[in-house]
């Protein structure tokens, strides 16, 4: 090849030079205009899904946004003893899948009050007939309560500890635990008191409207046992066998006497299940101020309950307000720590203006996200306290069964 022929093939050797240079010009600004599109988008979804997450403003769009987050809990629901007052215990008559209006709870509304815990009370009264075959009928309302749980899987999940309660919630299940309210459902007996528990009965409020032969209640009217004070030296048994069992003790019903007793001996926190502040309303019901720092310190709950005589002197006026300035009283003096909510519902015939059936829980909420209750706060309210109550119980437990009861 002569020279001449060289320098025809120089403009070509530049031209395809100058063509992959504005190839790879062409291919950078398509790849930098990509990324900048991708950082953008990126940054749109960022902002975009915190502002779904983010809490609203509105105290009740803010409360139906905490209870979808953490567990709503009610610890004390009589719906189990009207199955057996309107419906002889039959499960098939009264289909709570649907919404009701013979009852204040159904499945209906307690996704609408967006519940993440309910305890399911089992209870009779403390008359005759009743009291002649306590242990069946107690027996008989626990069997209630566990089909009543059982027919419904896709919405109510058992549980019988703290860790079964947090798996159930995860699965979007409104947890379910079973209480006996009513000491005098043991019949004095140790060994009722442990088949109770292998069944699922995870806490016992020791006495309701009447003393038992171990312990003093609050409120006496057919003047049951009458010698007996505070707890027995059977009581002081029967509450060392809850605690070895993982059983929670519920001083609801009991007189200031059994309360400070039980303070006394119990190795594991206890609970009130449904009682308020006796300086806001003075009722032997309620709890007096010194009974409340005791509880502090033994790590307790007190569950505040819609009972209207339990809230207001006027019965007519006791309303979503009124409670929870029980609730701010019981935080300022012990702690949010110590509070969680026990309704009543479908045990009690009245109920606050407001909080007329399970869908409204929301609204209580709403209120106490008002008087500036945080997050934080609201989450120990709301289940996280029982929670931490049921896992110090069964620690308890577990160390107490190295060894095994004499009777």
């Amino acid at each position: 090849m002569d020279t001449s022929e060289k320098t025809r093939l120089v403009p070509h050797q530049e031209v395809k030079k100058n063509s992959l240079s504005f190839a790879r010009l062409v291919l950078f600004f398509i790849m930098a205009i990509t990324f900048v599109m991708i950082l953008v988008i990126l940054v749109v979804l960022f902002f975009a899904f915190n502002l779904m997450d983010s809490a609203p403003e509105d105290p009740l769009l803010r409360a139906k946004w905490l209870q979808e987050r953490f567990p709503f809990t009610d610890v004390a629901n009589d719906l189990v003893w009207q199955y057996r007052l309107q419906f002889d215990n039959n499960i098939s008559a009264y289909d709570i899948s649907s919404r009701q209006n013979r009852t204040r709870t159904d499945l209906i509304r307690l996704r609408e009050g967006l519940a993440g815990t309910i305890v399911w009370s089992t209870w009779v009264p403390c008359t005759y007939p009743y009291l002649d075959n306590a242990v069946l009928n107690y027996a008989e309302q626990i069997d209630t309560a566990r089909r009543l749980i059982e027919r419904y899987p896709e919405h109510l999940k058992f549980a019988t500890t703290a860790d079964e309660m947090v798996q159930a919630w995860q699965e979007k299940k409104i947890v379910s635990l079973i209480a006996v309210e009513g000491g005098y459902a043991i019949d004095s007996s140790l060994a009722v008191l442990r088949d109770f528990y292998r069944l699922g009965v995870r806490y016992m409020t020791l006495c309701h409207d009447c003393n038992t032969p171990w312990a003093q209640a609050a409120l006496n009217p057919l003047n049951l046992y009458p010698d007996v004070v505070g707890l027995t030296d059977l009581g002081v048994t029967v509450i060392a066998e809850m605690n070895r069992l993982g059983m929670i003790v519920d001083i609801n019903h009991v007189s200031d006497q059994t309360m400070n007793d039980v303070l006394s001996v119990t190795k594991a926190p206890v609970i009130f299940s449904h009682s308020n502040a006796r300086t806001l309303l003075n009722s032997p019901r309620n709890i007096p101020d010194d009974v409340l720092f005791k509880l502090k310190e033994n790590g307790g709950i007190v569950h505040v309950t819609f009972i209207p005589g339990l809230i207001s002197d006027n019965t007519t006026t006791a309303n979503i307000s009124l409670l929870c300035d029980h609730i701010d009283y019981i935080k300022n003096l012990i702690g949010i720590e110590h509070l969680g909510l026990g309704t009543d519902f479908d045990g009690v015939v009245n109920v606050p203006v407001g909080l007329e059936d399970v869908s409204k829980f929301p609204f209580l909420t709403a209120e106490l996200v008002r008087r500036g209750y945080t997050d934080e706060e609201l989450e120990k309210f709301m289940g996280a306290n029982l929670i931490r109550v049921l896992r110090e119980v069964e620690n308890v437990a577990l160390k107490l069964q190295r060894h095994t009861p004499d009777d």
